[in-house]
């Protein structure tokens, strides 16, 4: 019985950790294939430029999608105005074709980290667009989550 309680407090906070820092969450959904036309939107309010944090988008794609990757333009908007684009490659297997992320029968959810260890450098609202940057349409891409971390503090190393 003693095993039971610690296995259950054990996973009680297992499962709290895991979003541990989470600061934005926001999910947009790709209905059939997606197009080049279909952007999917992100805006993400900043009221810290101190901290550090990581982003990380959450690809859910069909276990049986065609690719072992696929491209994005990832392109973000200042609070300033300015853009910045970017051509980002989702890779969603490994080395040897298998997919990462967790695989359900139907479908499977990889996360890919865009970028570590980051500061804002304004504050107010980003806006984050992704759009297929692919050779085709994509058939099987469900969704895309972007979530937003503030990671801990590390010191410097001088």
């Amino acid at each position: 019985m003693k095993y039971f309680y610690f296995l259950f407090i054990a996973g009680i906070l297992f499962l709290s950790s895991c979003e541990k820092g989470l600061q934005y969450k926001h999910t947009e959904k790709v209905e059939g294939k997606w197009d080049y036309n279909t952007v999917l939107k992100y805006k993400i309010p900043v009221q810290d430029t101190s901290s550090r944090f990581d982003l990380v988008a959450k690809v859910t794609h069909s276990s049986d999608f065609s690719y072992q990757n696929f491209y994005v333009d990832l392109s973000t908007t200042f609070p300033d105005g300015k853009t910045l684009s970017d051509d980002v490659s989702f890779q969603l297997t490994d080395g040897m074709g298998s997919w990462q992320g967790k695989c359900s029968s139907s479908s499977c959810d990889v996360d890919l980290l865009l970028q570590q260890r980051f500061r804002f450098q304004q504050l107010g609202d980003y806006e984050i667009q992704i759009k297929n940057n692919s050779r085709e349409e994509l058939e099987g891409i469900q969704q895309i989550e972007l979530r937003l971390y503030e990671v801990a503090a590390k010191k410097d190393v001088q």
